[in-house]
């Protein structure tokens, strides 16, 4: 039985694809010329290293500690040079626009000059002209192109124009075609018109508008400049320059063989099964035989550098078309290289811009800026290679190649921009050791892999579903999505590298160093790694972040919403019906939803179960006096929080194993998904279980009122936590145990595939199942997105109520804090008195406080210090 023809039209193409990475290119090694012309040419650019080292030393000041008020005093030191410098570079890309759009008008004026073409008019050649306008009305052309001929014995067309005027030119000698082999005519010009009618005639002519531009804008002047500089110092750029000037012609290369593919494959389906094309190409296939007498090496090495391929190559691809669908691993590695080197410069320009943004939200909106464009190539690629494998299910995956494109793509980026060019080193700045590179490459590389993954598992999950829209408009809000996870991850990988090294601490140093003091606290602490991975700034820090929360949780709930939409009624979707003819019946895979669920209250209730079993035998174990010391408070949540992480990682462990061995789909976010519910209720636990000591003294660590009277705060950091580190620590349990699972089990792809060639009855709608997760997920992400400073206050009990003598210290100490010269010791040990002290709230306050000063929150620390001061007696 033969395989049913397929309708690449009906997915993006990749002609688009490339284009798009072709300008971003473009633009990310002209920012690059003009960083390096700036700092060649200008007057000013010569002094940057000047700049920097004067400002480096002024930035401290008196209070160096302070990191908010050094990074103020640089931002202002560098700010006028910095300006200068984004002012000659954003001139510099209008320069580009400006030369490139006047290329592109102009170009089809002096293209008609050039080769000699005059009008082929009707009177001339009646014949001609009208079997042209019949061809035109088989292309569904809505206006016919002008028709132009030149005098020379070649036999061939070419399609070009500018925006609303378009022409088609022929040689004398296809001409004379139309009465000697009237199939070839017919093929040739077809092809042609196939140009037109896959409107690549303005991305053709803007692709060598734009590479010209930039030859004559950027390339020159900085090969001009760099013949001044000494051998050692511009050794450095030029490489880097070289680097990228090879990746802006590849891909202008790769854009002009694209739309010579579509147009053939546009061309032979307008033919009907003639078969004009495909003789046209087997003949000069003969004719012109490939260099060298391989047949493999012009399409390995035509592949890169030809502006089109062999006829034999072409020939291959207009007979087998998983190539026109397939992803390329050099589409996603230009996209991963243009947008790191871009990212360097805007977040300068954004920093400038915005002094007062917090230093992770500058990366977020910076890497959120050209995401985009990386995640608009690899989404588009991914989905129309998933649309393609829902057809012919025995086709290889090849998203692997992708997602190490992707990734290489962005770690190169980094040594390839003009910070890294300027300063010597591979990352842009110097702090960076070469092992913490290559760490942070291969995360890079693993953390790539896992979004092109994601995106995959989300078009197996929406394609069922999209119903009426085209795959090109469904796909926007899956490339939202994708960018915002891209954006969200490289920030904080690129803001963790540029934080202190704190991972040598050992774990008795770095307790001690956060207040808890005596070797019997320090032994119960567990594994250092354990402790930092909870209680380190950065980590704190993270966990208060909603972007992050907001992110871990779209990774299951984005591809989970599809089972929230009814599939379509009879069944295709409409970019089926025009991919294969007869359409195939695409069927929703299953997926476990309640099983997660369930497994997720399971493992919560567990864990309730638990922390208040450990309660119990805390109180049963420890005196008041131990259970009063200033560590245990802390030590004790660190210990819970670790439990529910724990249960998280157990849950998503037994879903993805039992889904994995069940050969259903889905295993990884289901996963999650059941991690997220353990975690979610876990965090509404544990200041539950604290209540209920007040109630129950069995189950008491310290006295206090049997009423919910608990803080913002104590609620946000364990929920922070457990969304963000119980969701990671769940990803990678997931990963690990769905990859063992699939090796030791019998995995046959026919399991898994999502297409079924008979009609099956209609599932029936499961949208309750994804609605309770994703409900319990909206108030989670609201209660970590409320800002601490809107909650009002209960009203405090009378003034001396219930306080102890420590908490009549902190109080002592807390009237006399303005009068001190030493703030911070004051400080300190008020908040150690508070810790001591067996008032909740004072308690609760006081650890709050810490957690504000530790996260540089001044709204918080100032919202708290008067909860603080209404329990105190004035």
């Amino acid at each position: 039985m033969s395989e049913r023809p397929l309708d690449p039209f009906a997915v993006p193409s990749q002609t688009a694809l490339r284009f798009v990475l072709l300008m971003g290119s473009i633009v990310g090694t002209s920012v690059f010329a003009f960083n390096i012309l700036y700092f060649s040419l200008s007057p000013q650019g010569a002094s940057e290293e000047r700049v920097y080292s004067r400002c480096w030393e002024v930035a401290p000041g008196a209070e160096g500690s302070d990191i908010g008020a050094v990074a103020g005093r640089l931002l202002a030191c560098v700010a006028p040079y910095e300006q200068a410098k984004a002012v000659w570079v954003a001139g510099g890309l209008a320069l580009l626009f400006l030369v490139a759009g006047l290329i592109y008008w102009y170009l089809p004026a002096w293209r008609i000059r050039r080769l000699g073409l005059r009008p082929l008019r009707a009177e001339d050649a009646p014949d001609h002209v009208r079997e042209l306008d019949g061809l035109v009305a088989v292309a569904g052309l809505a206006r016919p192109p002008t028709y132009l001929w030149r005098l020379t014995g070649s036999v061939g067309g070419v399609a070009f124009g500018r925006y609303g005027r378009r022409y088609l030119g022929l040689d004398a000698g296809l001409v004379t075609k139309l009465v000697t082999d009237r199939a070839a005519f017919r093929a040739i010009v077809l092809h042609e018109l196939a140009h037109l009618r896959n409107a690549d005639v303005d991305r053709t002519y803007l692709t060598v508008a734009f590479w010209r531009a930039f030859v004559i804008v950027a390339l020159v002047p900085v090969t001009v400049s760099l013949a001044d500089e000494p051998d050692g110092a511009s050794l450095g750029v030029v490489w880097r320059l070289l680097f990228l000037l090879a990746v802006v012609y590849l891909t202008r290369n790769a854009v002009l063989r694209s739309r010579e593919t579509y147009a053939d494959v546009r061309a032979a389906m307008w033919e009907g099964g003639a078969g004009g094309l495909e003789a046209v190409l087997s003949g000069r296939q003969h004719d012109d035989p490939p260099s060298g007498g391989s047949r493999h090496k012009p399409f390995l090495w035509g592949g890169l550098v030809r502006r089109h391929f062999e006829p034999q190559v072409r020939l291959r691809l207009l007979r087998d078309p998983e190539a026109v669908f397939a992803p390329g691993f050099w589409e996603s590695f230009g996209a991963g290289l243009a947008t790191t080197i871009v990212y360097g410069n805007l977040a300068t320009l954004l920093w400038l811009a915005a002094p007062r943004l917090d230093a992770l939200v500058n990366r977020w909106l910076s890497a959120l800026l050209f995401a985009p464009l990386a995640m608009g190539v690899v989404a588009v690629a991914v989905w129309r290679w998933s649309a393609y494998r829902a057809v012919r299910g025995r086709a290889r995956s090849r998203l692997a190649y992708v997602g190490l494109g992707l990734g290489l793509g962005l770690v190169l980026g980094q040594p390839l921009s003009a910070a890294s060019a300027i300063t010597g080193s591979w990352s842009g700045t110097g702090d960076v050791t070469p092992l913490l590179w290559l760490v942070s490459a291969a995360v890079t590389v693993a953390c790539a892999c896992l979004i092109v993954r994601w995106i995959a598992t989300t078009a197996a999950a929406w394609l069922p579903v999209i119903g009426r829209a085209p795959i090109g408009v469904a796909v926007v809000p899956i490339v939202v999505a994708a960018s915002c996870l891209f954006a969200c991850w490289f920030g904080v990988q690129l803001l963790t590298l540029e934080v202190p090294d704190l991972s040598q601490l050992p774990a008795g140093d770095y307790l001690q160093a956060s207040g808890l003091n005596g070797t019997a606290t320090v032994d119960r602490a567990g594994p250092w790694w354990l402790w930092l991975a909870l209680n380190h700034p950065l980590s704190q820090y993270f966990s208060r972040q909603v972007v992050i929360a907001a992110a871990l949780v779209g990774v299951w709930a984005v591809p989970l919403a599809a089972w929230l939409v009814r599939p379509p009624a009879h069944g295709c979707p409409s970019w089926l019906t025009r991919l294969t003819r007869p359409p195939l019946v695409l069927t929703r895979p299953a997926a476990a939803v309640r099983l997660a669920v369930l497994t997720g209250v399971g493992a919560a209730v567990a864990y309730a179960a638990s922390l208040l079993a450990i309660r119990f035998l805390a109180h049963q174990a420890y005196t008041p006096a131990q259970r009063a010391l200033p560590g245990f408070a802390l030590l004790f949540n660190h210990w819970q929080v670790s439990l529910a992480i724990l249960l998280q990682a157990v849950a998503a462990t037994i879903v993805a194993c039992v889904i994995t061995l069940r050969r259903q789909r889905f295993a990884v976010v289901l996963g999650m998904m059941a991690a997220f519910l353990t975690g979610a209720i876990g965090a509404l636990v544990m200041p539950s279980a604290g209540v209920l000591g007040g109630c129950l003294d069995a189950f008491s660590l310290r006295p206090g009122p049997c009423a919910w009277d608990v803080s913002l705060s104590a609620v946000r950091l364990p929920l922070g936590q457990v969304t963000v580190v119980g969701s990671l620590a769940a990803l990678v349990a997931a990963l690990v145990v769905h990859w063992l699972a699939r090796s030791t089990s019998v995995w046959s792809a026919r399991a898994t595939s999502v297409v079924s060639r008979r009609p099956s009855p209609a599932a029936p709608a499961t949208g309750i199942a994804p609605i309770v997760p994703m409900a319990i997920a909206v108030a989670a992400l609201t209660v970590l997105w409320i800002p601490e400073t809107v909650r009002i206050p209960p009203e405090p009990p009378p003034a001396t109520l219930g306080l102890d003598p420590a908490a009549l210290e902190a109080c002592d100490l807390l009237h006399r804090l303005p009068s001190q010269e030493d703030l911070r010791a004051t400080l300190l040990a008020l908040l150690d008195a508070a810790d001591r002290s067996t008032h909740p709230v004072m308690t609760d306050e006081a650890l709050a406080m810490r957690h504000a000063i530790t996260d540089g929150d001044p709204q918080a620390y100032a919202f708290h210090l008067r909860r603080l001061t209404a329990l105190c007696p004035p």
